[in-house]
């Protein structure tokens, strides 16, 4: 079985979220695929998106590249 995996980072930390309401309002943010999940060699993107009170959206998408660097070995 393979054990070449990398974890998803948790992007929202580095994410800000700006709003041109003067009040108060409840954002959020998710994040697909979630932190944490295991993933194989490859390319993935990552689609983070803002939420507010109002049911306003906005996205960014970031690419993250798994790569197998270690040589392979016989057992």
């Amino acid at each position: 079985a393979s054990q070449c995996f990398a974890l998803v980072p948790d992007l929202r930390p580095q994410i800000v979220v700006a709003d041109n309401c003067e009040l108060p309002t409840q954002r959020t943010l998710t994040q697909v695929p979630q932190p944490g999940t295991a993933v194989g060699p490859g390319k993935y993107v990552i689609t983070v998106v803002a939420h507010d009170a109002s049911g306003n959206t906005s996205e960014c998408q970031v690419t993250m590249t798994v790569v197998d660097a270690s040589p392979a070995s016989l057992i």
